[in-house]
């Protein structure tokens, strides 16, 4: 008959070994929590981009809008800030109007709002620069800009 070594109770077996040790438990939690971080913070960049994109799609509504507007106004309203124009983007929109000169240089349509304005001191057609500015949601200025062409 064959000899079976029995080994003691005592003596450490990995195969026999029952539930885990607290340094196991440690570097699972740790993996888990860096996973859970990456994750919400995954969820938290989704969200200012869908908000982001929102603030751009609201930004080309109101400058098509404007350009409407702009196109069916006097000059001398638009250059006095006289139009009436949507505030789709909050208290932190603003717009303002500028023009090429024949130099090709972009100036502000508020400063030829002066006392003796006249739409005839200007080029027929009139290219006509529309400047949208705003804040998003984490406060940064953003600002997009539409072009138009006024024949008078």
């Amino acid at each position: 008959m064959p000899l079976k070594l029995r080994i003691p109770p005592h003596h450490f077996n990995i195969r026999n070994q029952d539930g885990v040790t607290l340094v196991e438990i440690v570097i699972a939690s740790l993996i888990l929590t860096v996973g859970l971080v990456a994750l919400l913070s995954a969820t938290v960049d989704v969200g200012k981009s869908r908000a982001l994109i929102e603030q751009e799609e609201m930004a080309s509504s109101v400058l098509a809008s404007t350009a409407e507007v702009l196109r069916g106004a006097d000059l001398e309203q638009a250059a006095r800030g006289n139009l009436i124009i949507p505030q789709l983007l909050g208290d932190s929109q603003s717009i303002s109007f500028a023009y090429l000169n024949s130099a090709g240089m972009r100036v502000p349509l508020a400063a030829a709002a002066g006392e003796t304005f006249s739409a005839q001191n200007f080029p027929n057609p009139l290219n006509v620069e529309i400047i949208l500015s705003w804040r998003d949601v984490s406060s940064r200025p953003l600002s997009r800009r539409l072009t138009v062409l006024l024949g008078r």
